[in-house]
């Protein structure tokens, strides 16, 4: 059973450290997102006011609230992963909102932080994707690394 390899486990709670790094990653995702959306909305409601009336400018006050909401968002929710499980070439990601799943091939990097590994998916991102090296249950370490070896940074 502990013998299949690319079956692995990581289950439990994570540690402050790594908590720490996972929202540290989650509210730069959402930041980025936010300022993204924040011109694309920008910019019509602009043209708008050039061509129309220079009232509409008092929307772009709704921009700079998503961009506030999108700061803050991570330190409420915090998303943590549960349970990660690696599972015939597909990444099972159980958290208490639910489960997300991504095949291995969409994985762009493994970062490794010493005592956890923060996998970065291509898009559409997870930032939930964190196994702490001391919660792996199921499967080794070496097997884990040599799994994403051309990926681990």
């Amino acid at each position: 059973m502990n013998e299949d390899k690319g079956e692995f486990k990581f289950e439990g709670e994570l540690s402050d450290k790594s908590k720490q790094y996972l929202l540290k990653q989650q509210m730069i995702r959402t930041i980025i997102y936010g300022i993204v959306f924040s011109i694309l909305i920008s910019i019509p409601i602009i043209l708008l006011a050039i061509y129309y009336n220079a009232l509409i400018l008092l929307f772009l006050v709704l921009p700079f609230i998503f961009i506030v909401i999108s700061i803050v968002s991570p330190l409420y929710s915090k998303d943590f992963p549960k349970e990660i499980e690696v599972v015939d070439e597909v990444i099972y990601i159980t958290t208490k909102y639910g489960t997300r799943s991504k095949q291995i091939n969409n994985v762009k990097k493994v970062i490794d932080t010493g005592d956890s590994y923060f996998i970065i998916f291509y898009f559409p991102k997870i930032t939930t994707c964190l196994c702490q090296k001391d919660l792996l249950v199921k499967g080794t370490l070496g097997d884990f690394e040599q799994l994403f070896q051309d990926k681990i940074k």
